[in-house]
């Protein structure tokens, strides 16, 4: 199957909002620029489980400041979720909602990846 088909099939289009339907609740954000915001949000079940949310506007107001059109911004989410798909991590999942979109994962405590990866020294 096509990597395009793949990424289409891992988002949603929903009708309310993915943190209504999901249980969840906002902590924190974590960060934030232009029309776009990074949350962290734990499971009213289980206050445990917590999710990385990134978080990106689609109010005509937002989308006006990155000179994106709608069609744009969805394009561009779907080529994120298409990427983030060849690391074959079952936990990522895509939302469009009626004001946003939503790239949700497991949240990692202990940091990025990338930020681990530059602090080691070779020897």
């Amino acid at each position: 199957m096509a990597a395009a088909a793949v990424a289409s099939e891992c988002v949603l289009e929903l009708q309310t909002d993915f943190f209504e339907i999901l249980y969840l609740r906002v902590e924190k954000v974590l960060s934030i620029g232009g029309s776009r915001e990074v949350l962290l949000a734990s499971s009213i079940q289980d206050l445990s489980h917590k999710r990385a949310v990134k978080k990106i506007s689609l109010k005509e107001k937002n989308l006006q400041d990155t000179e994106l059109s709608t069609k744009e911004a969805k394009a561009l989410f779907h080529r994120e979720i298409e990427i983030l798909r060849t690391l074959d991590h079952p936990n990522i999942n895509g939302v469009i909602c009626p004001d946003y979109m939503a790239l949700s994962m497991d949240f990692c405590p202990n940091g990025a990846l990338v930020t681990h990866l530059k602090k080691m020294t070779n020897g």
